[in-house]
């Protein structure tokens, strides 16, 4: 049926439209296939996958050949993608591929303007899939020798520049290419022949510095030991108050509390979320977030509005005192550090469209 269904389109005369033609062999665009040369032969394709199932429709009109495949298991991506490269040696088996280029002398200043974390632009943004986009970025890295790295999942591909903004991987003939739009975001897109499988189809983005998922883990890691260090500390502080029954005005009294709220759902968050990336399904060996919404998804996507009430109590808790004077200037500049770290972490949240998205 997907065979039928795929020459249909070919035999009925439907004109298929392409955009960003040039003649580096890269794939263009045409109603949905993907357009390209292999071997000298025009191949359309389309191709879909999710974790566990994997599959490519594949046109050769010249030919009159159309072929349909489909893969069980979490390779079956780089099958199917080794299935084209089979069939490219098996219509031209004395084609010899061009030389890998050569970096040049200035790559390591050209590579510059492209490096950081790219994630892909289409992606599920409600429940599980506000954790899993987190993960799905690639880094871009430059190599010692000019080369461009881009990794993903920890595999790598090496890539030279072969024009500005293009560029062409070690080892076979598929293209990689950069764009800056009008906003100044950088974009990274590959052609059919992809060798960054969790890039396949879709474009992806440069996200800011502070976006990134390294600075992500460390400024969470900040905010957690300095509000539950915090939280700690007012403990035993407030312990030893009452063995000596030392009141505390209550200005500062509410502002501990609204940080402590704050450090109890960030540390919940931490726990829910660490919890719905290593509850595994035993058939499959992955995640059950993979396939779909979980219990801890629910609650780790919830507490961010827990932090975000929590830190507004705080901001009130620690006006007032100021404006009353209340507490030592000491205290009253710590619980200001405290709101500056909640944030920032909140504005994090909100890029990635945990709280208002």
């Amino acid at each position: 049926e997907a065979v039928r269904f795929g020459f249909s389109h070919w035999r009925r005369g439907l004109k298929l439209m392409g955009y960003g033609a040039h003649n580096r062999g890269a794939a263009e665009r045409a109603l949905g296939w993907i357009e390209k040369q292999i071997a000298g032969h025009r191949v359309l394709s389309h191709g879909g996958s999710i974790l566990q199932f994997h599959t490519g429709l594949y046109l050769i009109p010249d030919l009159d050949l159309a072929f349909f495949v489909a893969y069980n298991g979490l390779n079956g991506v780089t099958a199917r993608a080794a299935l084209v490269d089979a069939l490219g040696r098996q219509l031209e088996p004395d084609r010899q591929r061009d030389p890998d280029p050569t970096p040049p002398a200035d790559a390591a200043q050209r590579n510059a303007a492209y490096l950081g974390e790219y994630h892909p632009a289409r992606a599920q943004f409600r429940g599980a899939g506000r954790i899993l986009r987190l993960f799905d970025g690639a880094q871009v890295t430059s190599d010692t020798d000019g080369a461009l790295l881009v990794t993903q999942a920890n595999v790598p591909a090496r890539y030279v520049e072969v024009a500005g903004g293009l560029y062409r991987r070690a080892g076979d003939e598929s293209l990689l290419a950069f764009r800056r739009d009008a906003q100044g975001v950088m974009w990274l897109a590959q052609d059919g022949n992809a060798a960054i499988p969790g890039l396949t189809l879709t474009a992806a983005f440069r996200v800011p510095w502070y976006a990134t998922l390294s600075v992500a883990a460390l400024l969470i890691l900040a905010t957690l030991l300095l509000f539950a260090g915090s939280t700690l500390g007012w403990g035993v502080a407030a312990l030893v108050r009452r063995l000596r029954r030392v009141h505390r005005p209550v200005g500062l009294v509410w502002a501990r509390w609204a940080a402590s709220a704050f450090a109890l759902c960030l540390v919940a968050f931490i726990v829910a979320f660490a919890t719905a990336l290593f509850d595994m399904d035993p058939r499959y060996g992955v995640p059950h977030v993979f396939f779909g919404d979980t219990l801890p998804v629910h609650v780790a996507t919830a507490l961010p509005w827990g932090m975000a009430a929590a830190l507004v109590a705080l901001i009130a808790a620690t006006a007032s005192a100021w404006r009353r004077g209340r507490g030592s200037w000491v205290g009253r500049l710590h619980h200001s550090l405290l709101i500056v770290m909640g944030v920032v972490l909140l504005a994090w949240f909100q890029y990635w469209g945990w709280l208002i998205g």
